[in-house]
């Protein structure tokens, strides 16, 4: 039985266990779940339970990053690519998110950003009151280097891989099978540095890992269009690479144009003024070898005036040869084992039979990986089958 293709199921969030029940708008930067006990056969209201937000999230285990591509440190990452983080658990994105979805959104408490290594972004790997994590300050106009938070959402996603049953399920089944990414959303250029970040996107969640006063009803995104220089953000995960000159096969291949003026690739300059064999031939007569690849609509080199009449009629006499008291070693009859005929006469059938071997560059490719084989002769000489080579010849046809 054929292997079964493996199959990748992709959806846009992934919510389980409490905040999977979210479905009301926050008026703070948490959610709320309402709470009923049951209490001697009577239900009582309870106080709700609070669920963790993203104003109470000072930092990310380091091993919850199972991926990074590029990997930390690359130095030829494709600049056509997009940078991603893979993630252990296929819920984080959005494990914190406070709000529920809306028409099949949710915005990710957390995304990956990339930004350009240069002077003006300054990485201090234990920042002073920021909890002990990076902080990320961007001293040139911010807006630019960062993504558009209103559409976040489209830049993170979880995957099952070989889904077997039901898929809500499968998000509480084999760990190894379900991931989650976040991929950065910006174009990158050859041959340069970069450094990509996993930050918050709420306000509230930048203040809480910087260490700052958080206000709970702060529901603002981490950033907008109005940011400014000097901006400050927490990196709960950073890694660094360098991209190369070109992109990935693929698009090295688009860039492929047609030549500006007509080429004459494919073709060797091939003397055939000295046939040999008792052949004349014709003095300073030189063909165009064609290779197995060659310009498009490329014609074949034409004979001199009247040089291919007399080559083919003075190399047809030292292919077949007049009969002689003694034997004569003639050149190969290239096909003539496998046809069962002899070598045509001019125009005479079969056709191809005399142009394989009357024309020196058909013979030239007629030849290809041709070996004599030396082997006794009935008076036990040495001797050699001049038709070892015939065989290449239903190539050539």
């Amino acid at each position: 039985m054929a292997d079964q293709p493996t199959v990748y199921t992709i959806v846009p969030w992934v919510r389980r266990g409490l905040a999977s029940l979210i479905t009301a708008q926050p008026a703070a930067n948490f959610a709320s779940l309402a709470v009923t006990l049951r209490v001697n056969d009577s239900m009582v209201n309870a106080p709700p339970a609070r669920l963790i937000g993203p104003g109470q999230i000072t930092g990310l285990d380091a091993r919850a990053v199972i991926r990074t591509d590029p990997r930390d440190g690359a130095q030829a990452f494709e600049p056509n690519y997009l940078a991603m983080v893979e993630l252990a658990q296929p819920d984080l994105p959005w494990m914190f998110t406070p709000s529920p979805p809306v028409n099949g959104r949710l915005q990710p408490w957390i995304c990956l950003v990339v930004l350009p290594d240069s002077d003006a972004i300054v990485v201090d790997p234990r920042a002073s009151g920021a909890n002990g994590i990076t902080v990320v300050t961007i001293n040139s106009d911010p807006k630019p280097e960062l993504p558009d938070l209103t559409t976040i959402d489209a830049w993170a996603h979880a995957q099952v891989t070989g889904l077997d049953g039901d898929l809500n399920a499968s998000w509480n089944g084999d760990p190894s099978k379900t991931v989650s990414r976040l991929i950065a959303a910006r174009k990158l250029e050859a041959d340069k540095s970069y450094i990509a970040c996993v930050v918050p996107t709420y306000r509230a969640g930048v203040n809480a890992a910087l260490g700052l006063p958080v206000d709970d009803q702060d529901l603002a995104p981490a950033w907008d269009a109005n940011v400014t220089a000097p901006f400050r953000l927490p990196a709960f995960y950073v890694f660094r690479f360098h991209t190369g000159a070109g992109g990935d096969f693929a698009s090295l291949a688009k860039n492929i144009s047609p030549p500006q003026k007509p080429l004459d690739a494919g073709t060797r300059t091939m003397d055939v003024s000295q046939p040999g064999f008792g052949a004349a031939g014709v003095a300073g007569t030189t063909l165009g070898l064609e290779g197995a690849l060659k310009t498009i609509g490329l014609p074949s080199t034409a004979w001199p005036a009247g040089a291919q009449a007399a080559y083919e009629s003075q190399f047809r006499t030292a292919l077949a040869p007049p009969k002689a008291a003694d034997p004569v070693v003639t050149p190969p009859t290239y096909g003539g084992t496998q046809s069962g005929s002899p070598l045509p006469g001019p125009g005479a059938a079969p056709v191809w039979l005399g142009e394989l071997n009357l024309d020196p560059r058909s013979r030239a490719s007629g030849s290809a990986e041709g070996k004599p084989v030396v082997a006794p002769g009935a008076d036990g000489q040495a001797g050699f089958d001049v038709n070892e080579h015939a065989p290449l010849a239903t190539r050539c046809r």
